[in-house]
């Protein structure tokens, strides 16, 4: 994976936590129950999302410093 790659998945997992905090508050806010589970399964996939691309991140960072340390 290389600079830009990386650089773009950390954008998307910015993205995405500032998409759950944003869930968050509108499901404070929310006093239907249909609204809210709607917004809460909106959360719950959104949260699998960022799972996902925190450990591609993850092992996308260790290939590039195994890269840079000569240890391929």
């Amino acid at each position: 994976m290389n600079k830009l790659a990386i650089k773009e998945l950390h954008k998307q997992i910015d993205d995405q936590i500032h998409e759950l905090k944003n869930l968050s508050l509108s499901l404070h806010r929310s006093s239907d129950p249909i609204t809210s589970q709607y917004i809460i399964s909106r959360m719950q996939n959104r949260s699998a999302q960022l799972h996902i691309r925190t450990a591609h991140l993850g092992t996308g960072l260790a290939e590039q410093g195994r890269k840079e340390m000569g240890w391929n």
